[in-house]
């Protein structure tokens, strides 16, 4: 028989046991943390990024993104020019002049994340106590063209900082979390894996911070549960 334990707890083993047993355990990488308090948290990008607006600004150097956010950016900025996200500089520059006032508007929300470190560092204490094999890889905070507002892979967490507000970055960090230590190599080809890869990662981001990052779906999904599942 199973021991006496509540609900909560019980799905957690489920979730995580399974990613960790059935998708195997990766090579840890170099800055992989599994201490919370030594955990990563990284701003730099969003210092760099400022920097080159303002250059721009200022003297209209062409250049300005490529040579003082990207060629200086960090993995989290290496990632988002692989994957699409920020595409180059060039690319990144046109978007931010055809958007200056959007980007303006969120200026000293990025400037101001290093606010929410404790905040983090809790939700980390929390997974620990849930889940003591728990990893934490680097976060990266970096701004892109107001596209996505977070990712994670067993070696990294990248942060949209222009995509989300102060008070839902410990809520977002909490899900991405979760899903870098899913270690699932994630396909999205049917339904019931984006419900049990996205569902799984809400979850137990609530759990450890309180809230989930974003309650469009569930609003959405209100009154509609017996179409859904079918």
């Amino acid at each position: 028989m199973l021991p006496c334990m509540s609900s909560k707890f019980f799905y957690l083993l489920i979730l995580l046991t399974c990613t960790n047993y059935c998708f195997g355990q990766p090579k840890p990488a170099n800055l992989v943390e599994t201490n919370p308090d030594r955990a990563k948290l990284i701003y730099q990008d969003v210092v760099n990024f400022w920097q080159a607006f303002d250059t721009l600004l200022l003297t209209d150097n062409k250049n300005a993104f490529m040579d003082h956010y990207v060629k200086v950016g960090t993995e989290g900025v290496k990632n988002f020019m692989d994957n699409d996200r920020i595409i180059s500089g060039d690319s990144l520059r046109n978007y931010v002049m055809a958007n200056k006032l959007k980007y303006e508007s969120v200026r000293q929300n990025t400037l101001g994340l290093p606010n929410t470190e404790k905040k983090i560092r809790s939700v980390y204490y929390a997974f620990k106590y849930l889940y003591p094999m728990a990893k934490y890889p680097p976060v990266y905070f970096v701004v892109g063209r107001f596209n996505t507002g977070g990712t994670a892979k067993p070696e990294y967490q990248i942060i949209g900082a222009e995509m989300n507000e102060p008070d839902n970055i410990v809520y977002i960090v909490a899900h991405e979390l979760v899903h870098a230590n899913q270690q699932i190599p994630y396909k999205y080809k049917i339904l019931l894996e984006q419900c049990i890869i996205e569902g799984s990662a809400d979850f137990l981001g609530e759990l450890i911070s309180g809230k989930v990052s974003s309650r469009s779906a569930y609003e959405y999904a209100k009154g509609k549960e017996e179409f859904l599942w079918r």
